[in-house]
């Protein structure tokens, strides 16, 4: 805070303010947050130390080289929101899968979609199903000791129960005819912590 002066001395600070500022870029600071000077009547100006006594005929002024810290800035408002990105181009098409047959089986028993390598579904029996290899597919089980390669496993969007699971019955045994693929589905008791032949689960199938 700069320290009181007198109008007399306003009038003298004002004429020496040109060499006051030249003065202040090559004179020694005691403090480096205040500046204290010395001023003649005649506008001759001397900067001193902070304890240093003004002359006869001098007055004593001091400045801050720093003001006090401003308020924060009001918040900027918020930018607009950029352009829709333009649409992609369509991916190229995946590659043909190896699978020779897929099917989904609801609780039903009726294919549900498309069932590649597989003609018709029945259920001879409470959760026996027979799946009967399309014509040309290579499907056939017939004379296979283990059956082909199948993977089976719960559709639970096509049951009606959580509690449910499926097996597929390898070759030569089984009561299906002999080139069919045969699936068993169950609910699981786990009261009972047994299997139980049920119409309540769904299956999926794949042949690779």
């Amino acid at each position: 805070m700069s320290t009181p002066i007198t109008r007399r001395g306003t009038v003298v600070l004002a004429a020496a303010g040109a060499l006051l500022i030249a003065a202040l870029a090559a004179a020694p600071q005691a403090d480096a947050a205040t500046i204290y000077t010395c001023v003649k009547k005649n506008g001759a100006v001397r900067i001193v130390t902070k304890k240093a006594k003004c002359k006869r005929g001098e007055n004593k002024l001091t400045w801050n080289t720093a003001g006090g810290t401003g308020k924060n800035g009001a918040n900027g408002t918020n930018g607009t929101n950029g352009k829709e990105g333009k649409e992609g181009k369509e991916g190229k098409p995946g590659e043909k899968g190896t699978a020779r047959g897929y099917a989904a089986v609801s609780n039903g028993a009726e294919f549900e979609g498309a069932h590649p390598g597989f003609s018709a579904v029945t259920r001879i029996e409470t959760g026996t199903y027979c799946l009967v290899p399309a014509a040309g597919s290579g499907l056939d089980q017939s004379g296979l000791s283990l059956g082909s390669p199948a993977v089976v496993s719960v559709d639970f969007g096509w049951s009606l129960t959580a509690n449910a699971s499926v097996e597929l019955r390898q070759r030569p045994f089984g009561s299906c005819p002999a080139a069919d693929f045969e699936v068993y589905t169950f609910t699981v008791n786990f009261v009972a912590k047994e299997y139980e032949f049920s119409n309540n689960a769904g299956f999926d199938i794949l042949v690779p």
